[in-house]
């Protein structure tokens, strides 16, 4: 089957490569707001083998910024690539809980750029 007719292609947005800021310290800052648990099931990244994922939630490698990365364990991120569109609701809903992070009806960020703590991390 060509890639183009799997039910799972996404255009090859799996190959685009991640920004400069999607680095080592971004994704452990994400991990801390998270307290080392994945946001779906709770499991500490003590009791993995390996760190938890950083998920962006709505699947933009060119978009990391804290309203848009979620810590995950690797069988959680797994789950994550059917159904994208219901991720991205679920996700955006589990941040704006925990966090209060704002988003429109078209699930775009809302950022206040008059709110310093919102800008910092």
């Amino acid at each position: 089957m060509a890639l183009e007719n799997n039910p799972m292609w996404n255009g090859g947005t799996s190959f685009e490569p991640y920004t400069a800021d999607f680095n080592e310290s971004f994704k452990e800052r994400i991990r801390s707001r998270d307290n080392y648990c994945c946001v779906l099931c709770n499991t500490q990244q003590s009791n993995l083998d390996k760190a938890l994922h950083v998920h962006h939630v709505n699947y933009d490698k060119s978009n990391s910024i804290k309203q848009n990365c979620a810590s995950l364990c690797n069988s959680c991120h797994s789950r994550t690539n059917i159904n994208r569109s219901s991720w991205i609701l679920f996700f955006q809903n589990l941040l704006k809980e925990r966090y209060g992070y704002q988003y429109n009806e078209k699930q775009m960020i809302i950022l206040d750029f008059n709110k310093k703590k919102e800008m910092e991390f």
